[in-house]
């Protein structure tokens, strides 16, 4: 059912997501959306939109709706528009929707307020289809590098988590009783490149301040660096976030490091070295 077609880009505030780390305020409050219509009749075949807040307010009480307010946003938004919708995450490894509880959570009220503060900001972009000029995918590879820490350094991450670290304990003490000291992991970046925007994805749980360091250095808010991206291996924070510890940078770790490859966050210069990686293969496509 291939039939000719025309996209375009929007950019609008989503207004929904707080930063959950204490001392913190950035939010990257960008709704970037891409509008793909009919090649004649311009009528919508589909809207993807890119918001950043975890996509959680319900927390213990999840059971109660599996699709939290990103299910609900979509067929408030699908039926508004006329057309399937997608929602992509984006950068919220430490955004979590504005009014809810970074721990508890909300009630189902909050996922209906949410979802419908996005669909009224949604509401308000406006796209304007034009031909497509520009569709390219790319990938990149990058490698990312954690230290294995010391028996002082374990008893201290453990003890200060009030955490059941014994798993993990176990586990940093046999890396070292193998001799190693570091861990390394091969990810892959992706992008979508489509006229003036870019969609890229990485397999972290970025903060929003790497995505929005990206956009600053490539002067367009177009370009959207992305997590959760065909797999995850742990927050990634920024380095001023790095240093500051908790549950994002360290604790996390104690439970889901058999997942994530690798028992302690990668190295405080990480976020730095991401987005220079992504901004190497933007700057490159941008030339040709």
């Amino acid at each position: 059912k291939l039939t000719p077609c025309r996209a375009a880009w929007a950019i609008g505030k989503a207004g929904i997501a707080e930063n959950r780390r204490d001392g913190c305020s950035a939010v990257d409050d960008r709704l970037g959306a891409l509008q793909v219509t009919d090649g004649e009749s311009k009528a919508p075949i589909m809207t993807l939109l890119r918001v950043c807040a975890h996509a959680n307010t319900l927390m213990t009480k999840s059971g109660k709706l599996s699709s939290d307010y990103i299910g609900l946003a979509r067929e408030k938004i699908s039926a508004r528009m006329g057309c399937p919708v997608m929602i992509v995450q984006g950068a919220a490894g430490n955004l979590k929707p504005a009014g809810v509880d970074a721990i508890y959570g909300g009630e189902p009220s909050d996922t209906e307020r949410i979802a419908e503060a996005l669909a009224r900001s949604a509401a308000r972009l406006a796209f304007d289809a034009g031909e497509i000029t520009r569709l390219a995918m790319r990938e990149k590879e990058i490698e990312l590098y954690s230290d294995v820490p010391t028996e002082e350094q374990a008893a201290r991450i453990a003890g200060d988590s009030g955490m059941d670290a014994t798993n993990w304990l176990n586990e940093c003490a046999r890396l070292r009783k193998d001799g190693i000291a570091e861990q390394t992991v091969r990810e892959p970046l992706q992008f979508l490149f489509l006229n003036e925007g870019c969609l890229c994805g990485v397999p972290d749980e970025i903060f929003c301040e790497p995505a929005l360091d990206a956009a600053a250095r490539a002067k367009t808010p177009y370009l959207f660096l992305n997590g959760y991206t065909n797999g995850c291996t742990g927050y990634l924070p920024h380095k001023e976030e790095w240093v500051k510890g908790g549950y994002e940078t360290f604790f996390s770790y104690l439970d889901y490091y058999p997942f994530h490859g690798h028992v302690l966050p990668f190295r405080k210069d990480t976020a730095d070295r991401l987005v220079g990686a992504v901004l190497n293969v933007w700057d490159a496509e941008n030339r040709t």
